[in-house]
């Protein structure tokens, strides 16, 4: 008889496990060093550098509740950038930034 796991009322043994390979992949995402978002919490702008080779495609800003966040303005050249939140409430955000090498998110507070 196969050795059987038991745990509250799920129970299963060996003999009907089966564990299929499977490959992960991810897209490229940039290291920190590659794209920097600060000062964080901020209160009124978030200043963006970019390495030379990061091209930046879009930026995002999500609510809490995943819900999108308009930003009117935003500057990026050259590998700096400036997003204003002058009409943002202050809170918790997730700012996401696709580049060329991939998608970064960082969590963003605003007081």
């Amino acid at each position: 008889m196969a050795p059987q796991c038991t745990s509250g009322t799920l129970s299963f043994t060996s003999e009907n496990l089966f564990v299929s390979p499977c490959r992960t992949s991810t897209n490229n995402v940039p290291d920190k060093e590659e794209i920097q978002i600060f000062p964080n919490p901020f209160t009124t702008d978030l200043k963006i550098l970019t390495n030379t080779f990061v091209q930046i495609k879009s930026i995002h800003i999500y609510n809490v509740f995943g819900q999108p966040v308009t930003v009117h303005d935003y500057e990026y050249l050259e590998g700096r950038g400036r997003i204003y939140f002058d009409h943002v409430p202050p809170g918790c955000y997730l700012l996401q930034v696709v580049s060329n090498m991939g998608t970064f998110n960082k969590k963003i507070v605003k007081m």
